[in-house]
């Protein structure tokens, strides 16, 4: 099993794109720069979005995922190569539900592995990611180009998000109980067994 990322395809993602392009976005008045990385983080309570709503009660009732919990906002500038990072501080985040809202054509997550330190930063909006300090040379261990689709992501593991001429949006939805990502993908396999026996 890939240990990194995991497409989800048969989760629709027309409605979720466009309530936030659209609605969130604009009335949170979020702006972005070209010259840096931005985010912005949201607790699912106080969203209260019937489109949110309608997502949260399929990935529990029909994929048998626990509950959002709360949501990032990411710009990704263009032609823009992010630190290797894992996210989380002390309490390391184990999974998380992606989907790019604008140009996935064209930009890369890649995951890394080999031996190194974390040096815990703060990137505002109160989130914090671990950047790492790497003791030998990195290697790939995964990669993919993104797609308009959903995808389930391990954070856990060293990653960096590469954008080329463009800029990339993405929402990220973490979970209650902050599930560990094969956890999810068992979930997520055995629903696909149950829709095509």
């Amino acid at each position: 099993m890939n240990n990194c990322y995991y497409h989800i395809p048969e989760l629709d993602t027309d409605k979720i794109r466009k309530y936030f392009l659209e609605e969130f976005i604009p009335k949170k008045g979020l702006t972005f720069s070209n010259d840096k990385t931005d985010l912005y983080g949201y607790t699912y309570s106080s969203n209260k979005s019937q489109t949110v709503n309608e997502l949260n009660d399929l990935l529990m009732k029909e994929f048998k995922l626990p509950a959002i919990a709360y949501f990032i906002v990411f710009f990704h500038t263009p032609n823009a190569t992010q630190a290797i990072h894992t996210d989380g501080d002390d309490i390391v985040a184990y999974s998380s539900l992606n989907l790019v809202l604008t140009n996935p054509k064209n930009s890369f997550m890649k995951f890394y592995t080999g031996e190194y330190e974390k040096e815990v930063k703060d990137m505002g909006s109160g989130y914090k990611s671990s950047y790492i300090n790497w003791k030998t040379e990195p290697k790939i261990l995964e990669e993919f180009e993104a797609t308009d689709k959903f995808t389930l992501v391990n954070p856990e593991i060293p990653h960096q998000v590469i954008t080329k001429e463009h800029p990339r949006i993405t929402v990220c939805f973490r979970l209650f109980g902050n599930p560990k990502f094969k956890s999810l993908v068992e979930k997520l396999e055995i629903n696909r067994l149950r829709q095509h026996p």
